[in-house]
């Protein structure tokens, strides 16, 4: 309906079937190649793409934020940022920024975005596994690679995997701090880093126009007709934990109201007050009986 309006008004408009910014982008680097062009918006996606893109000799192209600084606009100049950043970074560019959070993967909490882009250009084992995102791999190799640059980015050892890193992260924390450790706080598990891995791949491959894939393969589910993120194929702690629970009761724990009844399990030695020993919600415990010898 909208591009109907704008047609009507006489505005050239294209419909996006899939990720509108690489659409976008294209659109601005085509047109590059025949004038000075500009883009507007505020889509750190949509920047990358350019500097990814353009063509380093076409006419001059730039981005302008729609929103005034002061009293200007930003404006970035996308082959000054192609000169600045060299050929091998701009070509491995998408990755850094889909696995630093983009539109489509989530932000990693406590790792800025400048993070994988230092990463980027001086620690050889991060670009490493960038290369492997940018032509065509394996599952395997991509979950592989994802928990490798991972690791880096939370300054991990090489071959140190996201448990053992996670760990020993734990650790640290727990020796030199007197709060709780806050979870969000440790690198992710390994089953999150694969679903995040592969939904990272997806985006590049997409953004780079390298392969045609299905989402639903990689990191997406389809649920009532819209795509949803896959976080982890792992509950968030063992069903015996989960399920753990205590109750507090005064009483003889025989009350519908007792949390260890109503969830119809039998109350433990982590109840407050009976301890699973001295209620009608615990099983019988018989004393052994010991016979003197002496």
């Amino acid at each position: 309906m909208l591009s109907q309006k704008l047609e009507a008004a006489g505005c050239h408009v294209l419909q996006a079937v899939g990720d509108a910014d690489v659409l976008v982008a294209n659109t601005a680097v085509a047109r590059a190649a025949e004038s000075p062009t500009t883009v507007v918006g505020e889509n750190t996606d949509l920047l990358v793409l350019l500097i990814c893109h353009a063509d380093p000799e076409s006419h001059a192209l730039y981005m302008q934020s729609d929103k005034k600084k002061g009293k200007k606009f930003r404006v970035w100049d996308i082959h000054w940022f192609q000169r600045s950043l060299g050929t091998e970074m701009c070509s491995l560019l998408s990755f850094a920024h889909a696995i630093g959070g983009c539109d489509t993967t989530s932000h990693l909490f406590g790792i800025g975005k400048g993070v994988p882009l230092r990463q980027l250009k001086n620690v050889q084992n991060f670009r490493k596994q960038a290369y492997v995102y940018s032509g065509e791999a394996t599952k395997e190799e991509i979950h592989h690679a994802g928990e490798a640059a991972l690791a880096c980015l939370y300054g991990g050892q090489p071959d140190e995997g996201l448990e053992k890193l996670r760990h020993r992260k734990f650790c640290e924390k727990v020796s030199t701090s007197i709060a709780p450790v806050q979870i969000h706080t440790l690198p992710p598990t390994s089953a999150a880093a694969k679903n995040r891995s592969a939904k990272v791949y997806y985006e590049v491959q997409e953004w780079m126009g390298h392969r045609a894939l299905d989402p639903q393969q990689w990191g997406w589910t389809l649920e009532e007709g819209r795509l949803d993120r896959t976080t982890t194929d792992l509950p968030a702690a063992p069903e015996s934990l989960l399920k753990s629970v205590r109750c507090n009761c005064k009483t003889d724990c025989n009350s519908p109201r007792c949390t260890c009844r109503k969830m119809g399990l039998e109350c433990s030695v982590a109840c407050g007050e009976c301890r699973g020993t001295s209620c009608s919600n615990s099983s019988a415990v018989e004393d052994e009986d010991i016979d003197d010898t002496d």
